[in-house]
């Protein structure tokens, strides 16, 4: 077997520390490069649920602060208007603030109760509305203390009258439209 010469010991030298260099970086550099990669792409990910979820719990206190707001006004309109009524019970409140003001009731028609818009945001309608129309008799003056007292009130409204005195009692044509509010537990 022949000896090698100098130049061959030196290749052979630098061969091993390339191979060492190579194995070396193979075996450290590629896999930390790679946990690197993986780190920053779970941080990203992270960081992305992080702000999602920051986002959503933003939204939700403005969210609960809307319901908070609508149940306060929800109360407070319970204070003015009643619950939706049956017709026996709409036609019994219009005859009391008749008779309350000397007007004698002669003949009803009741709309059935009909939701009032409440814009694109309701999906549940908060008012409903029911025409109601009277003829009755009665004299001026109880009439007139009748469109005093209706003035300020917000359930119930006369959207149109006609007076007739022709003979000893005025005889009213009068349409009311009263607003009633759902239910409880559609509110809730």
């Amino acid at each position: 077997m022949k000896k090698l010469t100098a130049r061959e010991r030196h290749l052979i030298f630098l061969a091993m520390i390339v191979l060492l260099a190579g194995m070396g970086y193979y075996f450290t550099s590629i896999p930390s490069d790679a946990a690197l990669y993986q780190a920053n792409s779970e941080n990203h990910m992270v960081r992305t649920e992080y702000n999602s979820s920051k986002r959503l719990l933003e939204e939700s206190g403005k969210t609960k602060e809307a319901l908070d707001f609508y149940k306060r006004y929800c109360k407070e309109q319970r204070d003015i208007f009643d619950p939706v009524l049956s017709s026996y019970e709409l036609e019994r409140k219009v005859s009391y603030f008749l008779e309350k003001n000397g007007i004698h009731l002669t003949e009803v028609r009741i709309q059935e109760a009909v939701p009032v818009s409440g814009g694109e945001k309701s999906r549940e309608p908060i008012f409903y509305k029911s025409i109601i129309r009277v003829k009755a008799a009665g004299n001026a003056s109880g009439f007139y203390d009748l469109l005093s007292e209706m003035e300020t009130r917000k359930d119930m409204i006369i959207t149109s009258f006609n007076m007739d005195d022709t003979g000893l009692e005025v005889l009213f044509d009068i349409e009311f439209t009263c607003y009633m509010m759902a239910e409880d537990s559609r509110l809730e």
